[in-house]
């Protein structure tokens, strides 16, 4: 059964003439969860290294640069489908990241290459005997 999720961007301004640094994710929880932990890893000192965006928040912290961060949804898409053996949801994810590379700035350029962790689910190794 696949769920609709949602393809999120991050947009990180500052106040220092230099241009907004963008980040692209995906979520398969609520994008409300997703928002909170994000919030949690900038807060966190123990979290900063969570993400990518957090890594970004830190640093401009760390060099007390004010700055302002506002999210979008990009996309709404399904998560991996065992039928169509197909994750939209991550598509979609590297597609922004590769052909759009003005919406994710941030993001890791090995980030592509990764394969859908939301097929593990269905993997028979996660099946009781």
């Amino acid at each position: 059964m696949s769920r609709f999720l949602v393809i999120y961007q991050a947009t990180v301004a500052t106040n220092d003439n230099k241009p907004p640094q963008t980040y692209i994710g995906l979520t398969e929880n609520s994008f409300k969860t997703r928002f909170t932990n994000h919030r949690n890893s900038f807060k966190d000192h123990k979290k900063k290294l969570s993400t990518e965006v957090g890594k970004h928040v830190w640093k401009l912290k760390e060099a007390n640069i004010d700055f302002l961060i506002s999210w979008k949804i990009l996309k709404h898409a399904a998560s991996f489908n065992p039928v169509s053996e197909r994750c939209c949801l991550c598509l979609w994810e590297k597609y922004f990241i590769i052909c759009r590379t003005d919406l994710a700035t941030l993001n890791r350029h090995d980030e592509p290459l990764s394969s859908c962790r939301h097929l593990r689910k269905y993997l028979l190794s996660n099946l009781m005997c």
